[in-house]
């Protein structure tokens, strides 16, 4: 195994040196006024963001909107509720929508109340995921696709090249965990779990257009180093992990994967998933640091993959073990 790897603060490990970096006075500074962009997008660009609305998502693209405050679409399962009042959206937690439709809207059926309270705060997610990036002087829209439907998901990219005429961008975060051991998994789960990242992969190469100038992909640490129960999920970022290396064969587009380690505090690791990784020593990664690291690598990197994972000191104990045992 030859991996060469780069700590860019204390909180942050990357395998791969994205740009000249120095760290002093517990800072990341980075050289913005030596290194050239790579990236370049305008006011006028258009960047896709497949699951942009939920999980490290939207975080990431607010971060990458301050220094590119173009068009963001975001795009995920979820639907949007009309809420003219702001009823629904003054609702900030699941608590608090449970006891507005039992004593307010008067729901009594169960079911029918936490399917609704699944609905509500997944609109409210999107409603604060769009303002979160418009806040950055960006314009941002959001659609309601399916990506596992290819007939959905063509037709979803045609509407957005007929309204704006183009598509500079795509960063592909959708994502979808069920984790099990491979023995207990249906071919219905894995399916589902792979297809969600894959199928989507497949339209965006069959639908590609000239004017695509970067696709991002977001994958794991566990196709890499695999994680239990994740079979499904290691096999499909594998599959991203792969295609990035496709960047080299066209000078004008450049696709990076990001090999992603566990988050603190968004994405795929609830609070139950967070205490378990502390309690296993498996560190995670700072939103603040993780965003800073992931806006710099498209404007100044280069790299086709790179793994990005939490606690500079765990992680390098790692990779040496893992090393020095000739993996």
């Amino acid at each position: 195994m030859n991996l060469r790897k780069k700590t860019i603060s204390p909180k942050l490990f990357t395998t791969k040196q994205a740009f000249p970096l120095q760290y002093s006075n517990g800072r990341l500074d980075a050289c913005r006024n030596k290194c050239e962009r790579n990236l370049k997008l305008d006011k006028n660009s258009v960047v896709v963001v497949l699951g942009g609305a939920q999980g490290i998502s939207p975080e990431l693209t607010a971060q990458l909107a301050a220094e590119y405050p173009c068009r963001y679409v975001l795009a995920g399962r979820s639907k949007q509720i009309e809420d003219v009042e702001g009823v629904y959206a003054s609702l900030k937690t699941m608590i608090d929508i449970r006891k507005h439709l039992i004593t307010v809207e008067k729901m009594k059926v169960p079911a029918e109340i936490e399917k609704k309270i699944q609905k509500i705060y997944k609109s409210n997610q999107i409603a604060q995921s769009i303002a979160k990036i418009e806040k950055t002087g960006a314009t941002v829209s959001y659609r309601s696709v399916d990506v596992t439907n290819t007939d959905n998901f063509k037709a979803f990219l045609k509407s957005i090249r007929k309204e704006y005429g183009k598509i500079d961008g795509i960063i592909h975060a959708a994502g979808l965990l069920n984790d099990k051991f491979f023995v207990d998994k249906t071919w219905e789960s894995f399916e589902k779990v792979y297809q969600t990242k894959v199928n989507p992969l497949h339209v965006i190469a069959d639908e590609m257009k000239d004017d695509l100038k970067l696709l991002v992909l977001f994958s794991s640490i566990s196709s890499s180093y695999g994680n239990k129960g994740q079979s499904d999920y290691a096999a499909a970022n594998s599959v991203f992990d792969h295609t990035a290396a496709l960047s080299s064969l066209n000078s004008d587009l450049r696709i990076v994967a990001f090999n992603w380690g566990p988050w603190k505090g968004a994405g795929m690791v609830s609070e139950t998933l967070e205490a378990e990784f502390a309690r296993r020593g498996v560190p995670l990664i700072p939103l603040k640091e993780g965003g800073a690291y992931f806006v710099n690598e498209l404007k100044y990197g280069k790299d086709a993959r790179i793994i990005v994972a939490g606690g500079r000191e765990k992680v390098e104990n790692f990779l040496k073990n893992l090393m020095q045992n000739g993996e």
